[in-house]
């Protein structure tokens, strides 16, 4: 998190740097446009001018110190007249009256103008080195040269634009060879840059305020919103890491339950999961049963019958049975729920084995069997002694008289044999200790003889 907030405050001062860069350039763009439109102004004023002077021929002024006669006019029949009052008259052509304006009145709104030709009329208005540049630039093609200079110790900015000659123009640079449209000069203006640089510095000064609290206020708000962040997945990794606890206690306490737990997908009725007592009842490991269709294992329904998903039915202490691995059936004791895990939802099945609970009950019931043929057999043996007693009485009795003939005395003595077997019976009905049958004419009877462990008095 640490490594990302640091990224975010990286690239958040690249783009206010960026941005600080981008309209600083524009700003020093803007000043210089504004610089080179002032120049290309005053120029346009001073070919307006010229222009205004070249049509009417010149003008006359009074000659003076301050305009003598233009010693490169006298070849002109009319450079100088007399009014008639007798005032002296000098004809001022186009480049006289410029030149004068520029070396006069430059002081006036701080601009400074110049003519300049690689074939002056005057030494004065000889080319410097960078006027010299531009005019040769002119005679290749080039329509306007300027640059941002200093002139002694102050910022300029220095622009010229060729000086075509014109009809009016050979009347006094003729002789110089030139030719209507030919390049005979130039004129260069010169725009002092410290005012526009003042307001540059302004510009960017406040620009870099701008962007200083612009910045500031960014980085308070990745500072405010990485506590938040920082709170809000400290906070999300408390809750995890409390979920993550309490499934691992109920995991726990489930898998230790000594039940059988299993879980089940309630859309693919596949075996999610299982405990330990569950692998142990199913006698197979984990990867065998996970991800089986739990009517194969866990209930023993047939497709779409399952009682919970296809029938809504509730199981509660139900008594069904499971298939183990090697296909037997064991009796189990099922609860069944659907709920949720991880937003999947599920069926939460819990099973006992039953099978000891079954043949417990068994044994009971056929002790209570037992016991009720005891209680039967203690009541036919008590009502059958008495009457065996008095036959077999009465058998002795008649035994003993010597007037009987044979077939009498058999009778009596298979009589007497049958009383005993009988009384023999009762006695085995009183020493009955298990319940079990026998088959008798298609049906089942009790095995007396069988249950009482004594031998078959007839087989006696």
């Amino acid at each position: 998190m640490k490594r990302y907030g640091l990224g975010l405050v990286f690239v958040w001062t690249a783009v206010i740097l960026i941005s600080l860069a981008w309209n600083i350039q524009q700003v020093r763009k803007t000043i210089r446009r504004l610089a080179v439109k002032e120049a290309r102004t005053h120029f346009r004023k001073d070919l307006a001018i010229r222009f205004w002077a070249t049509a009417h021929g010149g003008v006359y002024v009074p000659s003076n110190e301050r305009t003598p006669p233009n010693p490169h006019l006298a070849g002109l029949p009319e450079r100088d007249i007399k009014t008639p009052l007798g005032r002296s008259l000098t004809l001022m052509n186009p480049a006289y009256m410029l030149r004068q304006m520029m070396d006069e009145y430059s002081e006036l709104y701080g601009v400074k103008g110049r003519i300049t030709s690689l074939k002056p009329f005057r030494a004065e208005n000889g080319p410097d080195p960078w006027e010299k540049s531009a005019l040769e630039a002119f005679d290749r093609g080039t329509r306007e040269v300027f640059e941002f200079v200093n002139i002694g110790d102050k910022p300029y900015l220095r622009l010229i634009q060729p000086m075509v000659t014109e009809e009016g123009c050979l009347k006094c640079h003729g002789e110089q060879g030139y030719r209507v449209g030919d390049i005979r000069g130039g004129v260069g203006v010169s725009v002092p840059m410290s005012s526009y640089l003042i307001h540059e510095r302004k510009e960017i000064n406040q620009l870099a305020v701008s962007h200083a609290l612009i910045f500031l206020t960014g980085m308070g708000g990745i500072f405010l919103g990485f506590r938040k962040l920082n709170f809000y997945f400290a906070q999300r990794i408390l809750a995890e890491e409390k979920s993550e606890h309490a499934a691992r206690r109920m995991e726990h306490l489930l898998f230790s339950l000594p039940v059988c737990i299993a879980v089940i997908d309630y859309e693919t009725r596949r075996i999610l999961d299982v405990n330990p007592q569950a692998l142990a009842l199913f006698g197979c490991s984990q990867d065998q049963l996970i991800g089986k269709i739990c009517t194969d294992h866990i209930c023993p329904a047939t497709e779409n019958n399952c009682p919970i998903i296809d029938y809504k039915l509730t199981l509660d202490q139900s008594e069904r049975e499971i298939i183990t691995h090697d296909g037997s059936r064991v009796p189990v004791l099922k609860t069944g729920i659907i709920t949720e895990i991880d937003g999947k939802k599920v069926i939460l099945e819990c099973f006992i084995d039953i099978t000891d609970k079954n043949l417990a009950e068994k044994e009971l019931i056929e002790k209570e069997k037992l016991q009720v043929v005891l209680e039967v057999a203690g009541g036919v043996c008590h009502e059958f002694n008495q009457p065996l007693q008095v036959i077999s009485g009465y058998c002795e009795l008649l035994l003993n008289d010597k007037s009987l003939d044979r077939n009498a005395e058999s009778f009596i003595r298979i009589i007497g044999d049958e009383a005993s077997r009988m009384a023999a019976l009762t006695k085995n009905l009183t020493n009955l200790t298990q319940y079990e049958t026998k088959p008798y004419l298609g049906s089942k009877i009790a095995d007396i003889t069988g249950n009482s462990g004594e031998e078959d008095p007839k087989e006696g």
